[in-house]
């Protein structure tokens, strides 16, 4: 096996919710992924769509997740780029529980997102940092890892963004601070936006966070998720006196987390 995608973590992935046997945001993912290609120079295979909507029609799931892999494809041993690449194509689907998210809590972790990196705004197959971030906030009692970036703003979770109401506004860290651009990040700002909703996108300490009146994560599979607080994991200082917590969900997390689902289950 040379797959670069295995050896180096030289690839991207796109993961989906199928809804009633569709793909609503499939579109904005394979976006998503193509824009990080270009970034990275992987040449992307015609059809994929048609080849994802194949599968899940194939597999008849009715309500689940969908999983597209694209990698550089093999190579020569090393870190040197294959001068021809030939790219592999993985897509796969399995059944996903469609309920609301509980409410969960945060831990903040030691790890920290490089927002100088390019990296960090791709969505790899490299995702280690990711997995060690969920490992430490599991250790501390959490559901989730919330972490902050090189500069010591709020970046985002492990596998989530992070939303949060201040003062009326909508905060979302900027992906500025270092954190991915999601699809249900990008869908729930247009919602807000859509409502009538204040919306910041920008670089804030973690003492904003913690003067939040609600708070909520976002990803494609969660939706979005209420975050009932933030504790802070034993190998970090705790940057706040009192580890804030909040209802759950909250009021404007309740009416963005309908609109979602309404706009997810009408696209056709």
């Amino acid at each position: 096996m040379r797959d670069r995608g295995l050896l180096l973590g030289d690839g991207l992935f796109e993961t989906a919710r199928i809804y009633a046997g569709r793909v609503p945001l499939l579109e904005r993912h394979l976006q998503r992924l193509r824009e990080g290609a270009a970034v990275l120079g992987i040449p992307v295979p015609r059809g994929i769509e048609e080849a994802a909507l194949r599968t899940v029609a194939a597999c008849a799931v009715r309500d689940g997740v969908l999983r597209v892999t694209l990698t550089r494809g093999p190579g020569p041993r090393g870190l040197d780029l294959p001068p021809e690449p030939a790219p592999t194509l993985l897509v796969q689907v399995e059944p996903f529980a469609g309920r609301a998210p509980e409410p969960l809590r945060a831990a903040l972790v030691s790890l920290r997102r490089d927002s100088r990196s390019p990296l960090t705004r791709l969505k790899t197959t490299s995702s280690l940092a990711s997995v060690l971030a969920r490992a430490e906030a599991r250790a501390a009692g959490a559901g989730e890892a919330l972490l902050l970036n090189t500069d010591g703003f709020v970046a985002e979770g492990a596998a989530t963004n992070l939303f949060w109401v201040r003062d009326g506004v909508l905060r979302t860290p900027a992906t500025a601070a270092g954190c991915l651009p999601g699809i249900a990040r990008g869908l729930v700002l247009e919602l807000a936006r859509a409502l009538g909703l204040p919306v910041a996108e920008g670089l804030f300490p973690p003492d904003d966070l913690a003067a939040a009146d609600e708070a909520f994560l976002t990803s494609a599979l969660l939706e979005l998720a209420p975050l009932a607080g933030v504790t802070t994991a034993p190998s970090v200082s705790a940057p706040w006196e009192r580890a804030p917590r909040w209802p759950a969900p909250g009021p404007v997390t309740a009416r963005l987390a309908a609109a979602y689902r309404e706009y997810t289950t009408s696209v056709a």
